[in-house]
């Protein structure tokens, strides 16, 4: 397969995939998320990522429904079904569907899980690299109305 997306429990290719509108991610940004390199179907630093999508979930008070052991299984799983040698694994947990509103309870009973697999390249280590600096203008735009409301909801 070239690549494989996953919205709980169902999977298609990513282009094929739908995501209800009222996941609290499409309309709060209100999930956690999680990536790595995967080099010959291995996860790169798999435990430290599964570590880190479950503490950063807590710290938002997103329960997630399954057990990490389960959740590394069905992310290797879905890279098993991907070919090649490097791919792009990426994966969020939202607080779940239901209709808008900024408190929880408007969330729904079960966090919301996705994941995408692909193919990726990885950028050669033995070339020079330019960086570019620029200053960090991020809050200097108050006035934009963003669609990630994550702040407005945390603790409501």
């Amino acid at each position: 397969m070239k690549n494989i997306a996953y919205y709980n429990g169902k999977t298609a290719p990513i282009e094929e995939m739908m995501v209800p509108m009222n996941d609290r991610a499409c309309y709060f940004g209100d999930g956690v998320y999680d990536a790595t390199c995967v080099v010959n179907h291995v996860p790169m630093a798999f435990d430290d990522h599964i570590d880190r999508i479950y503490r950063s979930a807590k710290l938002i008070d997103i329960e997630i429904p399954m057990e990490k052991a389960e959740m590394k299984a069905l992310l290797q799983g879905l890279v098993d079904q991907v070919e090649g040698d490097v791919l792009f694994l990426y994966w969020q947990v939202t607080r779940g569907v239901g209709m808008r509103g900024h408190a929880y309870r408007f969330a729904g009973g079960t966090p919301s899980l996705w994941v995408w697999v692909k193919p990726d390249m990885l950028d050669p280590m033995d070339r020079s690299y330019k960086a570019i600096t620029m200053e960090d203008t991020r809050y200097f735009h108050c006035d934009i109305k963003t669609i990630n409301l994550l702040p407005a909801v945390i603790y409501t």
